[in-house]
């Protein structure tokens, strides 16, 4: 990262910037927006002076305008400012939607009633987590052991992650 500002400011514009960027694509609400962009229109990552090098070809001056047309930074914060206020407003409203997964049957023999209310009391997620870990095994031997380590987990009252 380069040091733009002797605080720190740039670094965690940068940051911030990055993490919106990433939330931004998985919500869909950006577009060509970039990490070199990112370090372009805040800390001038390509603002370099030359160094000595041998030139082929023609050399250009970047100006502001020229800059503006590769990135347009006034969209961008307002995408930003944007996704802030629809995020808080998510964050103000309870999530109180019920999620339920279904145990396969031969999980549900293979545990057996004391160990199936074990896993039912779990969370929605771990409960998930050991679903989806004891169903993605392909041949019945590693179901088996899975099933040999969901007993073991749920009986000490661990879970996967």
């Amino acid at each position: 990262m380069i040091n733009a500002a002797p605080t720190g400011w740039a670094d965690s514009c940068v940051v911030f910037a990055l993490k919106a960027t990433a939330w931004g694509w998985q919500m869909r609400l950006l577009q060509h927006v970039g990490a070199a962009g990112i370090a372009w229109a805040i800390v001038g990552k390509h603002d370099r002076p030359w160094f000595d090098r041998p030139v082929l070809g023609q050399v250009r001056y970047m100006s502001l305008a020229c800059t503006g047309r590769k990135f347009d930074a006034m969209r961008y914060i307002v995408d930003v400012e944007r996704m802030e206020r629809s995020h808080a407003q998510q964050m103000d409203e309870p999530d109180t939607e019920r999620r339920e997964i279904e145990i396969p049957p031969q999980l549900r023999k293979a545990l057996g009633a004391k160990l199936i209310q074990k896993l039912d009391a779990l969370s929605f997620t771990h409960k998930k987590e050991f679903i989806v870990w004891y169903s993605g095994a392909k041949k019945e031997d590693t179901r088996a052991c899975r099933v040999e380590k969901m007993k073991q987990m749920l009986s000490s009252g661990k879970v996967i992650s």
